[in-house]
């Protein structure tokens, strides 16, 4: 019969790895959501939030100076945005015992807010809206649809914009816009990824109904939504894009009641702008309710 030998530092060795205890990483806490996503200038509200281990938390964080959060409770916090914040978007994160989180954005803008009571309700029922607006809410559940009912008067370019992929939102958004004999309209459709805007001309006064929804009518708590409503300016784009350090030029910018000459066949405007280099500082927007990477002037 063999009989293997075992060194005696091996023997030592298995004794000592036996004894060791085992340590894991404690993860980091992960913020997955942030409801109400937005705000307006001068302004306080409680937002609440959603994730994985951000228990122990102590409170919210923004690079921007005049955004600030007081802790309530470990999924709640009072925001103060400043009278000096510029629209824009800025990102949040969460911080802790066990350190610091993923960021989500909240959007600062000057328009009225309104939020869903409870975003994460599946009923579809109407909600009656005043102009201009950014409404709040979720697309909580499968089959969930949010419907929102305004009256406008015939001829204005009413803008229907939904924020989700840009504000770190779960959802892809499908817009429709009905009139009170319940017809779909005709509109001008814009992606910003998945991310869907409608321009449409009011054929006459009366009440009209957006629709919203994922597009394929899936839902989650993730599925975070705002979605703005107006007829003010917008700007899509500007050529050229960029302007030479220390030179003058004119810029020509092209979106929506920008109050300049209409783009044949289209609601779509040009409005010609003398623009410095000097102007464009990293607060300039075109216009205000755009994108934080673009710029706004008054027409």
């Amino acid at each position: 019969m063999n009989v293997v030998k075992i060194p005696a530092y091996t023997t030592l060795l298995l004794a000592l790895l036996v004894t060791v205890p085992l340590r894991a990483d404690i993860p980091n806490p992960v913020l997955s959501s942030i409801y109400p996503p937005g705000g307006i200038p001068d302004s306080q509200f409680t937002v609440t939030v959603a994730g994985a281990t951000i228990d122990h938390a102590e409170n919210l964080f923004c690079p921007h100076p005049d955004i600030s959060f007081e802790k309530l409770s470990d999924t709640e916090f009072n925001c103060t945005v400043g009278p000096n914040v510029k629209p824009g978007r800025y990102t949040v994160q969460l911080y802790g015992k066990r350190g610091l989180s993923s960021s989500r954005i909240l959007l600062v803008n000057s328009l009225p807010c309104l939020n869903e009571e409870d975003p994460s309700e599946a009923i579809e029922s109407d909600t009656n809206i005043e102009l201009p607006v950014a409404l709040h809410g979720a697309i909580g559940a499968n089959g969930d649809i949010d419907r929102y009912v305004f009256t406008a008067q015939a001829d204005e370019v009413i803008l229907i914009e939904c924020w989700a992929q840009r504000i770190d939102s779960t959802l892809r958004s499908k817009l429709e816009i009905y009139d009170a004999n319940n017809r779909k309209l005709q509109t001008e459709q814009h992606q910003f990824g998945t991310d869907t805007m409608l321009a449409v001309r009011i054929p006459a006064t009366g009440q009209y109904t957006v629709q919203l929804s994922d597009l394929i009518y899936s839902g989650a708590a993730t599925s975070l939504y705002r979605l703005e409503i107006h007829s003010q300016p917008r700007t899509l784009n500007t050529l050229p894009s960029a302007v030479t350090t220390g030179t003058t030029a004119e810029v020509q910018c092209f979106g929506y009641n920008l109050g300049g000459k209409t783009v044949k066949d289209t609601l779509l405007e040009s409005l010609p702008l003398q623009l410095s280099s000097a102007q464009l500082q990293s607060d300039f927007r075109i216009p205000a309710f755009a994108d934080s990477t673009s710029a706004t002037v008054a027409s």
